[in-house]
């Protein structure tokens, strides 16, 4: 972490200056110069106009910041680096909500069915009282039980069913609009850190990285509560079908790597909470993945999986390597629907933990390799997946823990096959992998408060994260 603006940064032998400002929405005030923490900036405006390759903006501790972030590109040698300071937890960046506290701001359309008097955007989740997320519904007369909401058209009204004013019976309700939060453009936004910052309520990705993006690090952040946007018809979302658009198929992913990209690094953060997938990376046939590293991170509650590949790209030195993978398709992401969810464009399409869903497209110098990892629970689906077929030997999984709960639960599915701990023998002879993995629990201190340290006498010694585990 960098801490003052004397500091330097070394890279291949190339010694850059650091110029680090400082944001503090409290007490700053941007008529200062930022440089250090007595003189930081009240916002992050000034950046822009001030950095360089080098350049660091740290955000106060224990504030919450509006996204969108200013982001601005580095250099091979002196990367921007986005991030905290001071004590406390960590910098809250929100997507653009829609605050529907006021009792104004709703009316009674009849009994226990209010509508939001403001004019809503395109929207993809309603959050009351920071945690608590609405249940989207399909149609306006299912809306039958507490907190649940209803938007039939991108800019339509707000539909929530409360017992009472919805502004009275949670006190803070926010609407959530679809879109990104931090989006990494490879045409402009290369060579960038972010560290130690917490991501949350966004309506589709929470960080996005496309176009090329190269030499992008995530050390240390927490996203949650993301996701939720509905595929509004565009011709990707016409390409799988009618059913697709009818269905009112929903998305969003914690980080999600699109198309072309290199040198991408994701570790030690905590990711929960999350429509879709908690990393994916994807991208039209003939775009490529090179070098994208997921390591010592934590996944949890992720409504569809913790990892995929999908959609096509090819991967180069791909590595998903310690991370502890628990509860997939659990959490708010289920709606409080029977499982599986509605809102899915394929059948039994929710709840693994690793999903190898490209090996269609894969060619024969793709490279993926999955170790050391824990992979607990998933109810009623599998822990790991692979697509219609086994890929090539540049596909490495091995050294994992699986445990699954329910013995009837699936450890593993290549095609539309599914190996449960009883046949597990069976995918290793297939697939040639995970001869060295075990089934076993690994004993966390206390997962139902997001804690998985291990206790001792863990079966997982040397598995899973080692960097991220316990709750800030």
């Amino acid at each position: 972490m960098v801490q003052n603006a004397s500091s330097s940064v070394r890279s291949d032998n190339v010694e850059k200056p650091i110029t680090v400002y400082h944001v503090n929405p409290v007490s700053g005030d941007d008529a200062r110069d930022g440089l250090t923490p007595n003189t930081a900036w009240k916002t992050w405006s000034p950046f822009p106009g001030k950095a360089q390759p080098g350049s660091s903006l740290l955000l106060k501790r224990g504030c919450v910041f509006s996204l969108p972030l200013p982001l601005v590109g580095g250099s091979p040698t002196a990367p921007v680096v986005y991030g905290a300071y001071g004590n406390g937890p960590k910098p809250i960046l929100e997507g653009s909500l829609r605050n529907l506290s006021r009792p104004e701001a709703w009316s009674e359309e009849r009994t226990g069915l209010w509508r939001a008097t403001d004019q809503m955007p395109d929207l993809a989740n309603v959050i009351f009282n920071d945690t608590v997320c609405g249940n989207m519904r399909y149609k306006r007369e299912d809306l039958l039980n507490q907190g649940e909401w209803f938007q039939q058209d991108s800019n339509g009204p707000l539909f929530v069913r409360s017992t009472g004013n919805p502004a009275n019976t949670w006190l803070k309700v926010e609407a959530i609009p679809a879109g990104y939060g931090i989006s990494i453009d490879g045409t402009a936004h290369n060579h960038l850190r972010l560290e130690d910052l917490a991501i949350r309520k966004i309506g589709t990705h929470g960080i996005h990285i496309v176009q090329g993006a190269t030499d992008v690090i995530i050390n240390r952040c927490d996203l949650t509560l993301i996701g939720g946007a509905v595929f509004r018809g565009d011709e990707f979302s016409k390409s799988y079908g009618p059913q697709f658009i009818e269905r009112r198929v929903r998305f969003g992913n914690a980080i999600e790597a699109w198309g072309n990209v290199s040198d991408v690094t994701i570790q030690g953060c905590r990711i929960s909470e999350i429509f879709d997938g908690g990393f994916c990376i994807q991208g039209f046939d003939g775009t490529v993945a090179q070098n994208v590293r997921l390591q010592d991170n934590v996944f949890w509650n992720c409504g569809y999986d913790s990892m995929d590949i999908a959609h096509g790209v090819s991967t180069r030195q791909v590595v998903f390597e310690r991370n502890t993978c628990a509860n997939a398709g659990l959490g708010w992401a289920i709606q409080g629907e029977p499982w599986p969810r509605y809102s899915v464009n394929l059948p039994d399409c929710v709840g693994f933990h690793c999903n190898l869903e490209s090996s269609f497209a894969w060619d024969s110098r793709s490279e993926v390799t999955v170790r050391n990892n824990i992979f607990f629970s998933a109810p009623k689906s599998r822990c790991f997946t692979c697509g219609v077929k086994v890929p090539g030997p540049l596909i490495v999984v091995d050294n994992n823990c699986y445990y699954q709960p329910d013995a009837a639960d699936a450890i593993a599915q290549v095609g539309a096959k599914a190996f449960t701990s009883a046949t597990i023998e069976e995918y290793r002879k297939q697939t040639g992998w995970d001869q060295n993995s075990i089934i076993a629990d690994p004993l966390f201190l206390d997962p139902d408060k997001a804690d998985f340290r291990l206790k001792p006498g863990s079966p997982c010694a040397g598995m899973g994260s080692q960097a991220s585990l316990s709750p800030e």
